[in-house]
């Protein structure tokens, strides 16, 4: 048994690991490299996609998804296993990627032209979207599946986005089995948007992210005050605010904080809200899909006939 780490390790993008158990070899994750690390993401992958057998997907932003279609791009023909939340969410982000990159490569290009040098490729493009997306393998929480010959996983709310999880996965190898337990992304125990984290008992060993570790967060109710602040006083100054945001998690967020604001009499309904965006306007219809993996705070605002995301 082996576990070999190629991101998301003394950084924190890139996510990827490598799981070598007898015959199997199985990823967890495979993510974009971002900002000032971007240019790894040309690098050739320290080991053959073609004999991956299988993908283990914590959740959908792009710092753990974004590279699987190059994966498959590379050769990979196996599974790709995820909730099926997160399934959904990743069709809507790795397209938008390929038209990104698409477009950067195109000015690249362009711009490489003036000065006698060669075109710029994509990394990959909405082909290999299209070709990943029959990988995909939805998983329930909490079932135990076997992912490859000697690699079962059990996926378990991490509450950090919709369909985000911890993975509990155990290697079975010459009769003797060892448990790591893959944390993904963590959400904090008291949450707004998601279920608290499950509580794993058990382990021989934990890959924890770290991102925030030394850091302690203001709590939920000192956040909604002070967005709440803002927005009142641009109100009292007949002003406008922008709020620039993540597609996923994040502007569902702030969709709920700006219906709360409606509902409290805060802001008055003949205060337009624009949401400039069909990506997350495709990501807040699968928020409303799965409002069953929601918070108590939503399920409860949704049992009174009222809609979260629709201020």
């Amino acid at each position: 048994m082996h576990l070999k780490i190629f991101g998301a390790a003394g950084e924190v993008t890139g996510s990827c690991y490598l799981i070598e158990c007898g015959s199997s070899r199985v990823l967890v994750d495979c993510g974009m490299f971002q900002g000032r690390d971007d240019a790894k993401n040309r690098d050739p992958f320290p080991f053959s996609a073609a004999s991956v057998d299988a993908v283990l997907l914590t959740h959908a932003h792009m710092d753990h998804s974004g590279r699987i279609p190059l994966l498959v791009k590379e050769g990979f023909k196996g599974k790709v296993f995820a909730t099926l939340p997160t399934l959904e969410l990743v069709k809507v982000l790795w397209y938008d990627s390929a038209n990104l990159m698409r477009e950067e490569a195109e000015w690249k290009t362009k711009k490489n032209s003036r000065k006698g040098l060669g075109p710029v490729e994509p990394l990959y493009g909405a082909d290999h979207v299209d070709r990943a997306i029959p990988r995909l393998e939805a998983v329930n929480y909490d079932e135990k599946i076997e992912a490859a010959p000697g690699v079962s996983v059990r996926f378990r709310d991490a509450g950090h986005i919709l369909g985000s999880a911890v993975l509990e996965v155990w290697l079975a190898e010459e009769g003797k089995e060892v448990k790591i337990v893959f944390s993904g992304d963590l959400g904090p125990q008291d949450t707004v948007m998601e279920r608290n984290p499950a509580i794993i008992s058990s382990a021989d060993y934990v890959v924890i992210e770290s991102t925030y570790g030394d850091r302690l967060h203001r709590s939920n109710a000192e956040s909604r005050e002070e967005f709440r602040e803002v927005i009142s006083a641009a109100l009292r100054d007949k002003g406008k605010v922008f709020i620039p945001s993540f597609v996923v998690d994040r502007a569902q967020r702030v969709l709920y904080e700006l219906t709360l604001l409606r509902e409290d009499g805060i802001m008055g309904e003949n205060i337009p809200v624009f949401f400039d965006s069909p990506m997350g306007v495709k990501a807040t219809e699968i928020y409303k899909k799965h409002m069953n993996l929601l918070s108590s705070e939503i399920q409860q605002f949704i049992n009174l006939g009222k809609d979260p995301f629709s201020p």
